[in-house]
């Protein structure tokens, strides 16, 4: 907030990765480019995919369908209205999602039993203790793998060029470093709500585990199943879950639409096409913006095939800090050491991959 944003703040590019032609060369910018890009189109495809499960047990809807929807839906509002339509979706999008969420906690935790109830369960069966200091890194719930883990794997998402255009599009320094501070505030909001919904889906489901009793056939269901048995009885909520999850999947396609759009016109179109006038840019961008969205579809059939053998999160992860992490690496390499030139960098990238 204070020591990254104030220098993208200044440089006010259109792709974010034109920084390392300046400080490195062109050849740093295309690779850290293209990581870039990998990365956008295949998380595109995971988080849709996701979401697109739980629609499909709480509605019936195919997998494969529901993804087609929201993709056709993102590319036809992102195309037209360009980022200004990107930011009042998500907006919007994060409204419904916050109110689902609310909804979901409130009519669950009275359904279940109650505060104490779920608490309780839970303290009994040690899953509030959030100082757990095993120094093994290989365990996977540890206050050190959460606080340290956490927050090596959040960082280099604020350095996308989706994120560095949101915090750039306000008029001041000072009103790009609140909206950082509230989008923080919200992740942490959310994650907050998240956790107490899986607290009330444990505590619902102590005594028979959907999974092994093969009524689910992925923990990733278990809670469109809470959804279909416990919130059915109340007019709306299985909807408005639904609705949630779908504007989930809206917001970060459209936002990785346009940011795609962005980098390959601003790092690979202008540089080999610089007579192009602003109206052929426009109608290009609007195609590649068209071209990601189907190219990230088609991926969806194979993120479903690695579904079948990895869980869709560690994936996630897996993915952002093989290709975010040495992007992140080199904005900081190229912002806090001079020394360091594209021989180096380019050696830092090779080895982080």
């Amino acid at each position: 907030m204070y020591i990254l944003v104030p220098i993208f703040f200044r440089l006010q590019l259109t792709s974010a990765y034109e920084y390392f032609e300046w400080r490195f060369s062109r050849r740093i910018r295309v690779i850290v480019s293209i990581f870039a890009l990998i990365h956008s189109i295949i998380y595109t495809s995971t988080c849709v995919y996701g979401p697109s499960l739980a629609v499909e047990q709480l509605s019936g809807i195919n997998t494969m369908v529901s993804c087609g929807a929201i993709f056709i839906v993102c590319i036809i509002y992102s195309s037209l209205g360009g980022f200004k339509a990107v930011l009042w979706s998500d907006f919007l999008q994060g409204v419904v999602m916050m109110v689902s969420l609310s909804a979901i906690i409130v009519v669950g935790t009275w359904e279940v039993g109650g505060i104490p109830y779920i608490w309780n369960l839970a303290t009994k069966t040690d899953r509030t203790n959030l100082f757990i200091m095993d120094t093994d890194f290989r365990s996977r719930y540890t206050f050190w793998t959460s606080i340290v883990g956490g927050f090596f794997t959040w960082l280099p998402t604020f350095t996308t060029q989706s994120q560095i255009q949101r915090y750039n599009a306000v008029p001041t320094l000072r009103e790009s470093r609140l909206t950082l501070f509230f989008n923080t505030c919200g992740m942490i909001l959310i994650m907050l709500l998240c956790s107490w919904i899986g607290l009330i889906l444990f505590a619902n489901y102590y005594n028979c585990d959907p999974v092994t009793t093969k009524t689910i056939t992925s923990s990733d269901q278990l809670l469109p199943l809470f959804a279909i048995e416990v919130l059915g009885r109340y007019p709306g909520l299985p909807g408005l879950l639904l609705a949630g999850l779908t504007c989930g999947s809206l917001s970060t396609v459209s936002s990785t639409l346009n940011s795609t759009a962005a980098i390959i016109t601003e790092d690979f179109v202008k540089y080999y096409k610089p007579d192009l006038s602003e109206k052929q840019l426009l109608i290009i961008s609007k195609t590649i913006s068209i071209t990601s969205g189907i190219v990230s579809f088609a991926l969806v059939f194979v993120i479903a095939e690695i579904n079948k053998t990895v869980n869709i999160s560690p994936f996630s992860t897996m993915l952002h800090g093989t290709l975010l992490g040495p992007i992140f690496g080199a904005f900081c390499l190229g912002m806090f050491f001079p020394i360091s030139n594209e021989l180096v960098k380019l050696k830092n990238v090779v080895a982080r991959i």
